[in-house]
């Protein structure tokens, strides 16, 4: 199925809890055909702890029982923080965008095991944007693909095989490296497979401000100043995890699409 070719904005606040990121695409979906503007809203110290409070709150709740109270004040955070990089973004460019992707921020995850689905919680309500912001919203990308047996990232192998495309390349591999890894495999048959691969920057973000130098290593000097320990890594590389095969490709849910 074709789609209209159209500006899109996209956002991302991810599990470093370090802020939203905005940008704009010119795609119809399987096409990039430019990059906008961008923009990165951080979130305060107060807010980062309030986020940090709630994803440790949902671990202990795991999908049972009532939710945390937590989650109400953290989501407001959310809205609040995506409303305002929407906002900052478009007046600072004068861009125009009929769309809007909303990932939500993610506070507990599950992923598909022993044949079974897995479960996974955003906090963030489309509508809430849409109605703020007088434009369509499309989220809950993630709930909607692990119902359809994915892996609760549909959007990222979409993203990298359109960036091959773009560049006239096949039979590569994309790392994206976030609070966890996730990579994207595509032949020179054009089919996509795609999967989280290990840790990310979450435990150098976690040691990092842990040893009271920040939030995060930044521009990785505190990483370049080690050793790598291959010993150590080796160690890590004999977990269950490591030797599961990627993913065969999966249908993409359906998205909930909430318009002004």
């Amino acid at each position: 199925m074709k789609y209209r070719r159209t500006k899109t904005l996209g956002l991302m606040s991810g599990t470093s809890l370090d802020g939203v990121d905005a940008a704009i695409l010119d795609t119809d979906g399987e096409t990039i055909f430019g990059f906008g503007a961008t923009h990165f809203r951080p979130y305060s110290a107060d807010e980062r702890q309030i986020l940090y409070t709630a994803t440790q709150a949902a671990l202990k709740w795991n999908f049972t029982g009532p939710p945390p109270n937590i989650f109400s004040h953290a989501e407001a955070i959310v809205h609040q923080a995506h409303i305002e990089a929407v906002q900052t973004l478009m007046d600072k460019r004068g861009e125009v965008v009929s769309l809007i992707g909303f990932h939500g921020q993610t506070v507990l995850h599950r992923p598909p095991e022993c044949g079974r689905n897995g479960k996974t919680l955003q906090l963030g309500d489309g509508q809430v944007l849409a109605d703020t912001l007088g434009i369509d919203v499309v989220y809950d990308f993630r709930t909607a693909d692990m119902k359809a047996g994915g892996q609760g990232a549909p959007l990222a192998p979409l993203y990298h095989k359109a960036l091959l495309k773009r560049a006239n390349i096949s039979n590569a591999a994309v790392l994206n490296i976030g609070g966890v890894s996730n990579i994207t495999l595509m032949g020179n048959d054009g089919v996509i497979r795609a999967s989280d691969c290990g840790p990310g920057n979450g435990p150098l973000d976690a040691w990092m401000e842990k040893c009271g130098l920040g939030a995060y290593d930044k521009d990785g000097k505190c990483a370049l100043s080690g050793t790598p320990d291959f010993a150590l890594i080796e160690v890590w590389l004999r977990a269950d995890f490591f030797t599961k095969p990627v993913p065969n490709p999966q249908t993409v849910g359906t998205l909930m699409c909430w318009r002004i």
